[in-house]
């Protein structure tokens, strides 16, 4: 169990486990320091250990009480709840079957027979938690208190006394469902197909098709939930009648499935809503403005959420809607990621724009690239140049390469244009003669 069940209800309250591990780390210190002598021999001196062995015994010994204390103190408090619950369950319990002489009566005591009986399992998996926690408490040698430790033995035989008279009030109730046999069975079968047409109802419902609007499946939800209550309420009598027979007229299973399917279809809808909320902010908002990476983190959280869905979900078309719906507007990431590039240039934009296969926003038509910087993410997508990843990624890296040559020109262009030349007369030299030759 998650919490320990029967201690009094905490945010903060540990597991049994918790108090166990916390306790055993400072009971084997405890048991280390013991076996360290009082006095400790150096060689050439003695150090006397005593004062530090005897603080931190001490240190030892008040945790080790402060958590069995507690521990001790949250069992006294179920105790008490224990023989609460015993001093008014019994009389209650005894009283079952005594007055049952007509069909009524009879359904009136087994309503009160299961509410008794859901008390009794209260009461015995508290006593459980009791065990673990003394089993806790003797293996670090903390005894409960005498007060208490007789009551603690005692319970055991008060749990098999109550089960007793739970047997006697079955034994008083059997002649009358013996009596009225014809009428249980005829609401056992009444109830069956209440349930099968209730069933048959809410799986043929719009609620699992991609087309229902949200306002009309939280009406839907709304009203299968007060239906699914009733059943559930009205099925704790005919459960317990139809333990006391011999054939079973009513398939439970068939009810647990369908609340267990109700519960699943509304956490799809409570995602579809929180999904619709998210990406409507999201698309809302100027494509310009976007970070690619954040939109994808938000996308791909929302989409580990419809896979965390039950399986039995997994195929509705409701959900595969959804998880198309995300697959769609995670596809429009990189677009994005392409589209901020710094190299881009109005004849790449134009290039892009020529790629869309729908390049009407409303009634207008996007011409230019000033036009298209002003628009949401979501007209954006309206656009349709997702579709078009790779012939727009080859004008980006187009875009690139230009933006690299234009830099190394300008790089030239920097380095020459710091040189000063100047313009000289060029003067052909007069070679001289040389002697022999003219």
């Amino acid at each position: 169990h998650s919490r320990t069940k029967g201690f009094p209800s905490r945010a903060n309250l540990p597991l049994l486990e918790d108090f166990e591990k916390e306790i055993s780390v400072y009971f084997s210190l405890k048991q280390e320091l013991l076996q360290i002598p009082q006095y400790l021999n150096m060689g050439c001196i003695v150090v006397d250990a005593r004062g530090i062995r005897s603080f931190l015994l001490s240190l030892c010994a008040n945790w080790l009480f402060t958590f069995c204390d507690y521990l001790q103190d949250k069992v006294i408090l179920v105790l008490e709840d224990l023989n609460f619950l015993f001093e008014n369950i019994e009389p209650e319990v005894c009283k079952i079957g005594t007055e049952t002489t007509d069909f009524t009566q009879l359904m009136k005591s087994m309503r009160m027979f299961y509410k008794l009986r859901n008390r009794q399992s209260d009461i015995e998996h508290k006593f459980s938690t009791l065990q673990r926690a003394n089993r806790i408490l003797e293996k670090f040698d903390f005894n409960l208190r005498h007060d208490i430790h007789g009551f603690y033995q005692s319970t055991p035989q008060k749990l098999d006394h109550l089960n007793a008279v739970f047997g006697m009030a079955k034994q008083r109730i059997r002649p009358c469902i013996a009596t009225h046999k014809k009428s249980i069975i005829e609401k056992l079968h009444t109830f069956q197909l209440e349930l099968t047409a209730i069933s048959n109802q809410f799986y043929r419902s719009y609620l699992f098709n991609s087309d229902c609007p949200s306002k009309d499946a939280r009406e839907l939800l709304d009203e299968y939930a007060q239906k699914f209550s009733d059943l559930k309420e009205r099925s704790k009598d005919v459960c317990e009648v139809q333990s006391f027979l011999e054939t079973q007229y009513v398939n439970f299973s068939s009810l647990q499935k369908l609340l267990d399917t109700f519960i699943t279809i509304r956490r799809v809808w409570e995602l579809v809503e929180e999904v619709t909320y998210s990406t409507k902010h999201l698309k809302r908002d100027m494509w310009k403005k976007q970070v690619p990476e954040e939109v994808q983190q938000k996308l791909q959280e929302l989409r580990d959420k419809v896979e965390k869905l039950p399986q039995e979900g997994a195929q509705w078309d409701i959900t595969l809607s959804i998880r198309d719906y995300l697959d769609e507007l995670k596809s429009t990431v990189p677009l994005l990621t392409l589209l901020q590039s710094p190299s881009l240039r109005e004849s790449h934009w134009k290039l892009i724009l020529k790629l869309s296969p729908k390049p009407r926003v409303g009634s207008a038509t996007i011409t230019d690239a000033s036009i298209l910087m002003k628009l949401s993410f979501g007209k954006l997508i309206d656009l349709g140049l997702h579709l078009c990843l790779q012939q727009i990624e080859a004008i980006v890296e187009k875009s690139k390469t230009e933006v690299t040559s234009e830099s190394i020109i300008n790089t030239f262009k920097e380095v020459w244009d710091g040189y000063l030349l100047t313009l000289e007369d060029y003067t052909r030299p007069i070679s001289r003669s040389i002697s022999g030759f003219i």
